[in-house]
């Protein structure tokens, strides 16, 4: 788990091996650089394994990057090949701001095997990632610590 809490931000990330899950919390002004920063981070974690789906909830996050920067972050991810599983992705969002940037993320790119989605509930996120039910009020209370340690 890392939680890099700095007083405009937190992200915030866990892995759940029962689950074949990995999620990603963000909560305030995010940049490029955070994204590179907990990529680096998730490798380390002796829990990653890149065929974990994956749920990122943006939580009142303002992604400060531009058109630009997503094409390089995309750059980054096929040069991590560690980083490169066959996953599918969640994005869940509730502004305008983070669906654009989750939708300018989630163009597919023949060189990354992950497929991307926007969703604003988490019934529906979980449902296209294959997580049953029953653990929907488990990832509820994963983002409501989370968001209390904000």
């Amino acid at each position: 788990m890392f939680t890099k809490n700095v007083m405009e931000k937190t992200i915030y990330y866990k892995f759940f091996p029962e689950l074949q899950l990995g999620i990603e919390i963000f909560f305030g002004n995010i940049y490029y650089s955070d994204l590179i920063e907990l990529k680096e981070k998730e490798i380390k974690d002796s829990n990653f394994n890149p065929n974990f789906n994956g749920l990122v909830i943006l939580n009142n996050a303002y992604f400060n990057i531009s058109s630009d920067e997503i094409e390089a972050f995309k750059e980054y991810l096929k040069k991590q090949k560690q980083l490169l599983g066959k996953r599918k992705t969640a994005i869940l969002t509730q502004t305008p701001n983070q669906v654009v940037n989750a939708m300018l993320y989630s163009i597919p790119d023949k060189d990354i095997p992950m497929k991307f989605k926007v969703f604003s509930t988490i019934k529906a996120s979980i449902n296209w990632i294959g997580i049953q039910p029953e653990y929907e009020e488990k990832i509820n209370d994963i983002i409501k610590n989370a968001t209390q340690h904000t």
